[in-house]
């Protein structure tokens, strides 16, 4: 069951998918940091789609990912380039049943993720 779901990148997809969770009973907590981050917890997301624009208000913004507390769903929206800095750092944040589902697109993400996050069998 997933109830705390958290998106690193808050850019053009993560902030799609991210908001649109937002729209759900599930607490999501948004990684923003500086002006970015401070605007969303002020003033929510809002998002302009092909599917109807809307606006996204997430749970938290925190802007570490070390502020995280064992989320059971990450989204990953950051650059391709970034992945294996943030499954570092997301290691110590997740609990054995987390999930981390990669949103770029890429050839390599997966394995990229693999390399510091276990494989759930």
């Amino acid at each position: 069951m997933i109830n705390k779901i958290a998106v690193i990148g808050i850019g053009g997809v993560g902030g799609y998918f991210g908001g649109r969770l937002c729209t759900t009973n599930t607490p999501v907590t948004f990684v923003a940091r500086g002006e970015h981050g401070a605007a969303i917890a002020t003033h929510g997301l809002q998002v302009r789609s092909i599917n109807g624009d809307f606006k996204a208000k997430p749970h938290a913004v925190v802007p570490q990912i070390s502020q995280l507390n064992q989320p059971d769903l990450v989204l990953l929206g950051v650059k391709s380039w970034q992945v294996a800095e943030v499954a570092q750092a997301l290691k110590p944040v997740l609990h054995p049943n987390s999930m981390v589902i990669p949103l770029q697109n890429g050839a390599n993400n997966v394995s990229q993720l693999l390399k510091y996050l276990p494989e759930k069998q």
